[in-house]
């Protein structure tokens, strides 16, 4: 499980993505990805999984 605040194209997000990319290229592991708001990094982890045939799994975190 790997939590992050968006999903916006910007730094620490950014570093997010390439981290959870890099993890899933090292290892069969399930990458699952929760985020309090969804934006467009979400596209680029689509189409990689896609592209590599993978799945990923993202969860939108409800407000308090």
């Amino acid at each position: 499980l790997m939590i992050t605040h968006n999903l916006n194209l910007e730094g620490a997000p950014r570093s997010f993505c390439e981290l959870a990319i890099g993890l899933k290229k090292k290892g069969n592991i399930e990458i699952v990805v929760l985020s309090h708001s969804h934006g467009p990094l979400i596209d680029i982890y689509k189409e990689w999984a896609k592209t590599n045939n993978y799945n990923i799994v993202f969860v939108k975190a409800k407000s308090c």
